[in-house]
């Protein structure tokens, strides 16, 4: 025992040692902290980004997932408390982010403010746009375009932030002085076209005749074009925004799309701000507070703007495919380097593992009065052993597949990777090879399943709570819906990177949690179209996870993929009994992984609204959650039918979900939204009611909540391809 002891402390030591040298440290970190909401947020982001490139001594620590002024208060607490070289803050909030720009400067951190102010003064240097200034041209833009009078509408963004107060403060400067323009009504946001289309839908049904929209981003001003738009108006409003980002679907090709009148220039900031942070790290002079130009642009300069920005877009990408070269060398590198490390770490634990079998059974041989003992220890130590070793593997494995899937290699790099990956799979069959050895005793053991696997989430829980407190964090809400979205729950912080990184290769959206508790939230939060959940994880497990989210109603048509390093049929049984859509073993092929998660998100089937709602709900593919949901969403409806305002605010009330959740579940089990649902419903009462009673057309619309019969007659036409007044002529022709 002390031999095998001292022999395998040596190996660990050889290894340290060798992780130690290869670590390269990083001359400053430094912390990003801002709430994301849209896509100027996001271009801060790839501009701080692309100016990291050509930084190799600067590291970047950026949180994806900040959504409130909660979160980034946290945000930027962990960056204090991870003692970063410099934050970099763009303040949701002047008030509340106060607080923790004073933390930072009482622990000498350096602070950066981006766009937006706070009401503390400790910060080391600030860098944004003149907001007032931009609240002055979209005033100036206003009152002459309205020659003097009209009526405005103002949409604004986050109340607290500096940004919202400077630019209406510029704004209503120079709208005060022209009495007759008058702003008739507002509202606030997060900033985003999905905070802002509903409460825009109900501002222009209820202000038909507003003359101007001054939005405060242009995500919010391409809401209110696509609200008037809806509401299929006469007149078109002079609608502004703010930003003029470049881009399909962005503010300057609106402009010039016609869209939108007018928007004006917001910097990100981002190239000033990682120079300004250089500076100060470095010693250099700077400026305190740094403000940058803007401009105001609508159709008499917008060609000229586009042709700008599109030169300087194609020098960005040139930047970016040159420093993009130079990664994948530093990453194939890198890679290759750890790969290595990691099958020295694992040859070093199946030595270990060997001796400690070898030493074991002699013990037994020797001491047979403690037999009992033994095999119980033995049994835990393996189920300990599978866990931790399939995992590496995984991480093995997986990244190995991927290097040669992409080419690039020279032959004798291939002939390397091979031969890892060969021994790789050696590994696994010696580690399957000696479980199965102890698989009869594994089932002549039954009744000690639970508590050897117990014993397995607690002898890893501490290096799981560790990987937690680095890796944990709360993602973005904002789910894309051009791409299908995945959450990963994982405790094993590797295992999310990998999965993150195949899954968005993919182009799928990934978000992460690191226990079934977070992954829960997260899952409530986001209504993503595919879980992927581990096991075995502190916290909450994966078959309690699983199990929770097929019960909660906002959750359980999500099809949930069980990850495990545990291959023996009772664990694939208790996962299919927790709910789960499907059991994959670590390691797993990535090919199988993606051919199971196309199958899952692909094969889902949908209620049909349009076919006979008792025979839907009998089949069995929808589960008895999901047939409540959709019986309780049609008999509301129906109870309310004659109610023009019904719209989804009062859905959400009623099934006390957020918008976002109902629109998601309604589109993940019917294919539509909420709002096509409820017309539809109406469309079919009052297909009923024209073949079986005699009460006009327009009656019937009232009747069943359509504001205007022109209105439903075009609804009807394009739903049952012909017009009610053709089915009321037809059923008295046929009577």
């Amino acid at each position: 025992m002390p031999r095998m002891y001292n022999t395998v402390k040596a190996l660990f030591i050889l290894i340290s040692f060798i992780l130690f040298t290869a670590c390269r440290e990083k001359k400053y970190h430094i912390g990003v902290s801002q709430c994301i909401h849209n896509d100027w947020n996001r271009q801060l982001i790839k501009d701080l980004q692309r100016e990291d490139n050509s930084y190799p001594e600067v590291e970047l620590d950026i949180s994806h997932n900040v959504t409130n002024v909660s979160e980034q208060i946290a945000d930027v607490r962990r960056l204090i408390k991870a003692k970063v070289d410099l934050i970099m803050i763009l303040p949701e909030a002047a008030e509340a982010l106060s607080p923790v720009v004073d933390e930072a400067a009482a622990a000498g951190i350096p602070v950066i403010l981006i766009d937006s102010e706070t009401a503390s003064t400790n910060y080391t240097a600030r860098v944004s746009v003149d907001n007032r200034d931009i609240g002055i041209r979209g005033g100036q833009f206003a009152s002459y375009s309205l020659n003097g009078h009209g009526k405005v509408i103002e949409v604004l963004g986050v109340k607290e932030s500096s940004s919202t107060l400077e630019r209406r403060r510029g704004f209503h400067d120079v709208i005060s002085n022209y009495p007759d323009i008058q702003v008739i009504d507002s509202c606030e946001t997060n900033w985003t076209y999905e905070s802002a289309f509903p409460l825009l839908d109900s501002l222009i049904a209820l202000h038909p005749d507003v003359d101007l929209i001054a939005a405060y981003n242009d995500p919010l001003a391409i809401a209110a074009y696509d609200a008037y738009q809806k509401h299929n108006l006469i007149k078109k409003p002079i609608i502004m925004g703010i930003d003029a980002l470049a881009g399909e679907g962005q503010g300057i090709q609106c402009v010039l799309d016609g869209k939108i009148d007018a928007t004006c220039t917001n910097p990100t900031c981002g190239l000033e701000s990682f120079q300004l942070a250089l500076d100060i790290l470095e010693g250099h002079p700077y400026e305190r507070v740094t403000k940058l130009p803007t401009q105001l642009i609508d159709r008499n300069n917008v060609q000229m703007v586009l042709r700008q920005e599109q030169h300087i877009e194609k020098m960005n990408q040139r930047i970016e495919a040159v420093n993009g070269r130079l990664g994948k060398y530093l990453e194939r590198s890198n890679i290759l380097q750890l790969l290595i490390l990691a099958a020295i770490f694992l040859i070093a634990l199946i030595i270990g593992f060997v001796i400690y079998v070898i030493w074991a059974m002699q013990q037994r041989a020797k001491l047979r009065k403690r037999i009992e003992d033994a095999t119980q220890a033995k049994l835990t130590f393996f189920s300990n052993v599978s866990h931790s070793c399939r995992t590496p593997l995984t991480l093995i494995a997986g990244p190995i597949q991927t290097i040669l899937e992409e080419g690039g290699l020279t032959e004798r790099q291939k002939e390397l990777i091979a031969l890892m990956g060969h021994q790789a799979d050696e590994l696994m069959k010696i580690a399957d090879k000696v479980l199965n050895m102890l698989q009869d005793d594994l089932f002549n053991n039954g009744e000690r399943l639970d508590a050897i696997a117990n014993q397995s989430v607690q002898s890893t829980s501490d290096s799981a709570e560790l990987r937690k407190e680095s890796n944990s964090h709360i993602p973005f809400i904002d789910v894309e819906e051009s791409r299908k979205s995945i959450l990963v729950i994982d405790d094993n912080g590797d295992i999310r990177k990998y999965l993150t990184m195949v899954l968005q290769k993919k182009n799928y959206l990934v978000i992460t949690a690191s226990n079934g508790e977070e992954g829960l939230l997260l899952a409530k939060q986001n209504i993503p179209d595919l879980i992927i959940c581990d096991v075995m994880m502190p916290v909450m497990n994966g078959l309690e996870c699983c199990r929770l989210l097929k019960a909660d109603q906002a959750t359980s048509h999500i099809p949930v993929l069980l990850l495990s390093a545990y291959a023996l049929d009772d664990h694939r049984i208790q996962g299919y009994r927790s709910g789960a859509d499907a059991y994959i073993t670590k390691p797993f092929n990535s090919d199988v992984l993606f051919a199971r998660i196309d199958n899952l998100i692909n094969s889902r089937k949908y209620i049909n609204p349009t076919k006979d709602r008792y025979k839907e709900m009998t089949r069995a593919e929808f589960s008895d959650v999901d047939r409540s949901f959709y019986n309780h969403f049609h008999s509301f409806v129906s109870e309310n039918i004659s109610n023009a305002d019904l719209d989804i605010q009062q859905l959400s009330e009623e099934f006390n979900m957020s918008r976002v959740q109902l629109y998601r579940k309604c589109k993940s089990i019917t294919g539509k939204s909420p709002i096509e649902l409820i017309r539809l419903i109406r469309l079919k009462a009052a297909d009923r009611l024209l073949h079986e009673s005699n009460k006009t057309v327009s009656e019937i619309a009232y009747e069943v909540g359509f504001s205007s019969p022109s209105y439903f007659a075009k609804c009807y036409k394009e739903q049952f391809n012909e017009s009610p007044t053709d089915v009321q002529k037809r059923n008295k022709e046929s009577q």
